[in-house]
Protein backbone atom coordinates (compact mmCIF):
# COMPACT_ATOMS: atom_id res chain seq x y z
CA UNK A 1 0.00 0.00 0.00
CA UNK A 2 1.25 3.46 -0.95
CA UNK A 3 1.35 6.05 1.84
CA UNK A 4 3.14 9.29 2.60
CA UNK A 5 5.27 9.66 5.71
CA UNK A 6 6.11 13.12 7.02
CA UNK A 7 8.83 13.30 9.63
CA UNK A 8 8.97 15.61 12.62
CA UNK A 9 11.24 17.86 10.56
CA UNK A 10 8.64 18.15 7.79
CA UNK A 11 10.34 15.84 5.31
CA UNK A 12 7.90 14.12 2.92
CA UNK A 13 8.77 10.44 2.27
CA UNK A 14 6.67 8.19 0.00
CA UNK A 15 6.46 4.67 1.44
CA UNK A 16 5.11 1.24 0.68
CA UNK A 17 3.62 -0.38 3.79
CA UNK A 18 1.23 -3.15 4.80
CA UNK A 19 -1.15 -3.56 7.74
CA UNK A 20 1.10 -5.93 9.61
CA UNK A 21 3.92 -3.40 9.58
CA UNK A 22 1.56 -0.69 10.82
CA UNK A 23 0.39 -2.88 13.67
CA UNK A 24 3.99 -3.57 14.67
CA UNK A 25 5.31 0.00 14.32
CA UNK A 26 2.50 1.64 16.31
CA UNK A 27 1.60 -1.22 18.69
CA UNK A 28 -1.93 -1.48 17.32
CA UNK A 29 -4.56 -4.15 16.73
CA UNK A 30 -5.81 -4.81 13.23
CA UNK A 31 -9.27 -3.52 14.19
CA UNK A 32 -7.68 -0.18 15.13
CA UNK A 33 -6.87 0.38 11.45
CA UNK A 34 -10.49 0.36 10.31
CA UNK A 35 -10.90 4.18 10.43
CA UNK A 36 -8.05 4.71 7.94
CA UNK A 37 -9.01 1.88 5.59
CA UNK A 38 -12.81 1.74 5.68
CA UNK A 39 -14.84 4.12 3.49
CA UNK A 40 -17.87 4.02 5.81
CA UNK A 41 -16.28 4.94 9.11
CA UNK A 42 -17.58 8.11 10.76
CA UNK A 43 -15.29 11.00 11.62
CA UNK A 44 -13.15 9.81 14.53
CA UNK A 45 -10.09 10.49 16.66
CA UNK A 46 -8.72 7.45 18.48
CA UNK A 47 -5.65 7.06 20.62
CA UNK A 48 -4.44 3.48 20.31
CA UNK A 49 -1.05 2.08 21.26
CA UNK A 50 1.65 4.47 20.10
CA UNK A 51 -0.51 6.17 17.48
CA UNK A 52 -3.19 8.83 17.23
CA UNK A 53 -5.61 7.64 14.55
CA UNK A 54 -7.46 10.43 12.75
CA UNK A 55 -10.23 9.89 10.21
CA UNK A 56 -11.73 13.05 8.76
CA UNK A 57 -13.29 11.31 5.74
CA UNK A 58 -10.97 12.64 3.03
CA UNK A 59 -8.07 13.06 5.46
CA UNK A 60 -6.91 9.83 7.07
CA UNK A 61 -3.69 9.62 9.05
CA UNK A 62 -1.87 7.98 11.92
CA UNK A 63 0.18 10.35 14.04
CA UNK A 64 3.17 9.00 15.95
CA UNK A 65 5.54 10.67 18.38
CA UNK A 66 7.94 11.72 15.62
CA UNK A 67 6.13 11.13 12.30
CA UNK A 68 2.75 11.06 10.66
CA UNK A 69 1.48 8.67 7.99
CA UNK A 70 -1.03 9.88 5.39
CA UNK A 71 -3.47 7.49 3.73
CA UNK A 72 -6.21 7.84 1.10
CA UNK A 73 -3.67 8.85 -1.56
CA UNK A 74 -6.17 8.05 -4.32
CA UNK A 75 -7.59 11.46 -3.48
CA UNK A 76 -5.27 13.82 -5.42
CA UNK A 77 -5.92 16.65 -2.95
CA UNK A 78 -4.14 14.70 -0.22
CA UNK A 79 -0.95 14.43 -2.29
CA UNK A 80 -1.09 17.83 -3.99
CA UNK A 81 -2.52 20.02 -1.23
CA UNK A 82 -2.69 18.47 2.22
CA UNK A 83 0.74 16.80 2.35
CA UNK A 84 2.62 20.04 1.45
CA UNK A 85 0.44 22.04 3.83
CA UNK A 86 1.07 19.62 6.70
CA UNK A 87 4.79 19.57 5.94
CA UNK A 88 4.94 23.38 6.17
CA UNK A 89 3.03 23.42 9.45
CA UNK A 90 5.34 20.77 10.93
CA UNK A 91 8.47 22.56 9.70
CA UNK A 92 7.31 25.88 11.12
CA UNK A 93 4.92 25.09 14.01
CA UNK A 94 3.09 27.72 16.00
CA UNK A 95 4.73 28.55 19.28
CA UNK A 96 3.74 26.22 22.10
CA UNK A 97 1.97 23.67 19.86
CA UNK A 98 3.27 20.11 19.97
CA UNK A 99 3.87 17.90 16.94
CA UNK A 100 0.75 15.78 17.44
CA UNK A 101 -1.46 18.82 18.03
CA UNK A 102 -0.03 20.44 14.90
CA UNK A 103 -1.06 17.38 12.87
CA UNK A 104 -4.55 17.37 14.39
CA UNK A 105 -4.98 21.09 13.75
CA UNK A 106 -3.73 20.75 10.16
CA UNK A 107 -6.20 17.94 9.47
CA UNK A 108 -9.16 19.89 10.85
CA UNK A 109 -8.04 23.07 9.06
CA UNK A 110 -7.83 21.26 5.72
CA UNK A 111 -11.27 19.73 6.22
CA UNK A 112 -12.66 23.17 7.05
CA UNK A 113 -11.08 24.63 3.91
CA UNK A 114 -12.65 21.91 1.78
CA UNK A 115 -16.04 22.34 3.47
CA UNK A 116 -15.95 26.09 2.96
CA UNK A 117 -14.86 25.84 -0.68
CA UNK A 118 -17.58 23.30 -1.42
CA UNK A 119 -20.19 25.33 0.42
CA UNK A 120 -19.32 28.51 -1.49
CA UNK A 121 -19.61 26.58 -4.76
CA UNK A 122 -22.98 25.10 -3.76
CA UNK A 123 -24.17 28.47 -2.46
CA UNK A 124 -23.40 30.16 -5.78
CA UNK A 125 -25.16 27.45 -7.79
CA UNK A 126 -28.13 27.39 -5.41
CA UNK A 127 -28.64 31.16 -5.46
CA UNK A 128 -28.48 31.15 -9.27
CA UNK A 129 -31.01 28.31 -9.47
CA UNK A 130 -33.34 30.01 -6.97
CA UNK A 131 -33.19 33.23 -8.98
CA UNK A 132 -34.08 31.37 -12.18
CA UNK A 133 -36.92 29.53 -10.44
CA UNK A 134 -38.45 32.77 -9.18
CA UNK A 135 -38.52 34.10 -12.73
CA UNK A 136 -39.49 31.06 -14.80
CA UNK A 137 -39.96 27.73 -12.99
CA UNK A 138 -38.92 24.79 -15.16
CA UNK A 139 -38.61 21.05 -14.59
CA UNK A 140 -34.87 21.31 -15.21
CA UNK A 141 -34.42 23.96 -12.50
CA UNK A 142 -36.54 22.02 -10.02
CA UNK A 143 -34.49 18.88 -10.63
CA UNK A 144 -31.27 20.83 -10.21
CA UNK A 145 -32.55 22.35 -6.96
CA UNK A 146 -33.36 18.88 -5.62
CA UNK A 147 -29.84 17.68 -6.43
CA UNK A 148 -28.31 20.75 -4.75
CA UNK A 149 -30.42 20.17 -1.65
CA UNK A 150 -29.18 16.58 -1.45
CA UNK A 151 -25.59 17.75 -1.74
CA UNK A 152 -26.15 20.31 1.00
CA UNK A 153 -27.72 17.66 3.20
CA UNK A 154 -24.73 15.37 2.68
CA UNK A 155 -22.33 18.21 3.43
CA UNK A 156 -24.26 19.15 6.55
CA UNK A 157 -24.10 15.54 7.74
CA UNK A 158 -20.32 15.43 7.32
CA UNK A 159 -19.85 18.78 9.07
CA UNK A 160 -22.08 17.56 11.90
CA UNK A 161 -19.95 14.43 12.28
CA UNK A 162 -16.82 16.56 12.67
CA UNK A 163 -18.62 18.82 15.15
CA UNK A 164 -19.75 15.85 17.24
CA UNK A 165 -16.22 14.46 17.33
CA UNK A 166 -14.71 17.76 18.50
CA UNK A 167 -17.44 18.29 21.10
CA UNK A 168 -16.98 14.77 22.42
CA UNK A 169 -13.24 15.36 22.84
CA UNK A 170 -13.74 18.73 24.53
CA UNK A 171 -16.22 17.28 27.02
CA UNK A 172 -13.73 14.68 28.22
CA UNK A 173 -10.41 15.81 29.76
CA UNK A 174 -8.98 12.34 29.22
CA UNK A 175 -9.73 12.56 25.51
CA UNK A 176 -7.94 15.91 25.31
CA UNK A 177 -4.95 14.50 27.23
CA UNK A 178 -4.85 11.44 24.93
CA UNK A 179 -3.80 13.69 22.06
CA UNK A 180 -0.32 13.98 23.55
CA UNK A 181 2.37 11.28 23.67
CA UNK A 182 3.24 11.95 27.31
CA UNK A 183 1.66 10.42 30.38
CA UNK A 184 0.65 13.70 32.00
CA UNK A 185 0.60 16.74 29.68
CA UNK A 186 0.96 20.05 31.48
CA UNK A 187 -1.88 22.55 31.89
CA UNK A 188 -0.54 24.83 29.17
CA UNK A 189 -0.59 21.98 26.63
CA UNK A 190 -4.14 21.02 27.58
CA UNK A 191 -5.31 24.62 27.27
CA UNK A 192 -3.61 24.97 23.89
CA UNK A 193 -5.31 21.79 22.67
CA UNK A 194 -8.69 23.04 23.89
CA UNK A 195 -8.06 26.39 22.20
CA UNK A 196 -7.25 24.69 18.89
CA UNK A 197 -10.32 22.45 19.11
CA UNK A 198 -12.62 25.31 20.13
CA UNK A 199 -11.42 27.40 17.19
CA UNK A 200 -12.11 24.59 14.73
CA UNK A 201 -15.46 23.85 16.37
CA UNK A 202 -16.51 27.48 16.01
CA UNK A 203 -15.72 27.43 12.29
CA UNK A 204 -17.54 24.12 11.81
CA UNK A 205 -20.59 25.53 13.57
CA UNK A 206 -20.41 28.62 11.37
CA UNK A 207 -20.45 26.46 8.24
CA UNK A 208 -23.38 24.43 9.60
CA UNK A 209 -25.24 27.67 10.35
CA UNK A 210 -24.68 28.92 6.79
CA UNK A 211 -25.90 25.59 5.41
CA UNK A 212 -29.05 25.89 7.56
CA UNK A 213 -29.68 29.40 6.24
CA UNK A 214 -29.27 28.25 2.64
CA UNK A 215 -31.63 25.34 3.27
CA UNK A 216 -34.17 27.77 4.72
CA UNK A 217 -33.91 29.90 1.56
CA UNK A 218 -34.55 26.80 -0.52
CA UNK A 219 -37.56 25.86 1.62
CA UNK A 220 -38.95 29.41 1.40
CA UNK A 221 -38.57 29.40 -2.38
CA UNK A 222 -40.27 26.01 -2.61
CA UNK A 223 -43.19 27.31 -0.53
CA UNK A 224 -43.51 30.37 -2.77
CA UNK A 225 -43.44 28.16 -5.86
CA UNK A 226 -46.07 25.89 -4.32
CA UNK A 227 -48.31 28.90 -3.67
CA UNK A 228 -47.80 30.21 -7.21
CA UNK A 229 -48.60 26.82 -8.70
CA UNK A 230 -51.67 26.53 -6.47
CA UNK A 231 -52.91 29.95 -7.60
CA UNK A 232 -52.32 29.04 -11.23
CA UNK A 233 -54.14 25.75 -10.71
CA UNK A 234 -57.05 27.62 -9.13
CA UNK A 235 -57.17 30.04 -12.08
CA UNK A 236 -57.34 27.11 -14.48
CA UNK A 237 -60.14 25.54 -12.41
CA UNK A 238 -62.09 28.82 -12.40
CA UNK A 239 -61.68 29.20 -16.15
CA UNK A 240 -62.80 25.61 -16.68
CA UNK A 241 -65.82 26.22 -14.46
CA UNK A 242 -66.83 29.31 -16.44
CA UNK A 243 -66.51 27.43 -19.73
CA UNK A 244 -68.57 24.54 -18.34
CA UNK A 245 -71.32 26.92 -17.18
CA UNK A 246 -71.42 28.66 -20.56
CA UNK A 247 -71.55 25.29 -22.31
CA UNK A 248 -74.46 24.20 -20.10
CA UNK A 249 -76.40 27.41 -20.85
CA UNK A 250 -75.80 27.10 -24.59
CA UNK A 251 -76.98 23.50 -24.40
CA UNK A 252 -80.28 24.66 -22.92
CA UNK A 253 -80.65 27.26 -25.65
CA UNK A 254 -79.75 24.66 -28.26
CA UNK A 255 -82.73 22.57 -27.13
CA UNK A 256 -85.05 25.52 -27.73
CA UNK A 257 -83.51 26.21 -31.12
CA UNK A 258 -83.71 22.53 -31.95
CA UNK A 259 -87.43 22.47 -31.25
CA UNK A 260 -87.99 25.28 -33.71
CA UNK A 261 -85.72 23.58 -36.24
CA UNK A 262 -87.81 20.44 -36.52
CA UNK A 263 -89.81 19.55 -39.62
CA UNK A 264 -93.16 20.22 -37.86
CA UNK A 265 -94.69 23.34 -39.27
CA UNK A 266 -95.91 25.94 -36.75
CA UNK A 267 -96.36 28.95 -39.08
CA UNK A 268 -93.48 30.78 -37.39
CA UNK A 269 -90.81 29.73 -39.85
CA UNK A 270 -92.05 32.24 -42.41
CA UNK A 271 -92.18 35.17 -40.00
CA UNK A 272 -89.25 37.57 -39.78
CA UNK A 273 -90.65 39.04 -36.58
CA UNK A 274 -90.73 35.58 -34.96
CA UNK A 275 -87.04 35.16 -35.79
CA UNK A 276 -86.08 38.41 -34.02
CA UNK A 277 -88.38 37.71 -31.07
CA UNK A 278 -86.85 34.28 -30.62
CA UNK A 279 -83.31 35.64 -30.97
CA UNK A 280 -83.90 38.36 -28.39
CA UNK A 281 -85.63 35.89 -26.08
CA UNK A 282 -82.70 33.49 -26.30
CA UNK A 283 -80.29 36.34 -25.55
CA UNK A 284 -82.37 37.42 -22.53
CA UNK A 285 -82.58 33.84 -21.27
CA UNK A 286 -78.81 33.42 -21.71
CA UNK A 287 -78.04 36.71 -19.89
CA UNK A 288 -80.51 35.94 -17.08
CA UNK A 289 -79.19 32.45 -16.51
CA UNK A 290 -75.59 33.69 -16.63
CA UNK A 291 -76.26 36.45 -14.07
CA UNK A 292 -78.08 34.04 -11.74
CA UNK A 293 -75.34 31.42 -11.95
CA UNK A 294 -72.58 34.04 -11.63
CA UNK A 295 -74.16 35.47 -8.45
CA UNK A 296 -74.62 31.97 -7.05
CA UNK A 297 -70.94 31.13 -7.65
CA UNK A 298 -69.87 34.44 -6.14
CA UNK A 299 -71.99 33.83 -3.03
CA UNK A 300 -70.50 30.34 -2.69
CA UNK A 301 -67.01 31.84 -3.30
CA UNK A 302 -66.43 29.58 -6.26
CA UNK A 303 -65.09 32.54 -8.24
Amino acid sequence: MQIIEISKLGEIIPREINRKTLVTEFDLHLRDLRPVFSKRQVTTMLRRGQGLILNFKSVKMIVGADRVLLFNLENPRIVDQFAPMLSRKISDPDEGISFELTCLDAGLTFVLMRHRAKFEHLQKRTEQTLSELEQVPTDENLTQLLQLKKQLSNMESRAQEAEDMVVEILHDDKEVASIFFVDEPDVAAIEEAESVLENNLEQLENISHQIDELNENIDDTQEILTMKLANRRNDIIRFDLIISVMTAIFSILAVIVGLFGTNIRNQLENSHAAFWVLTIALFVIFASLWILIWRYMKNKKLL
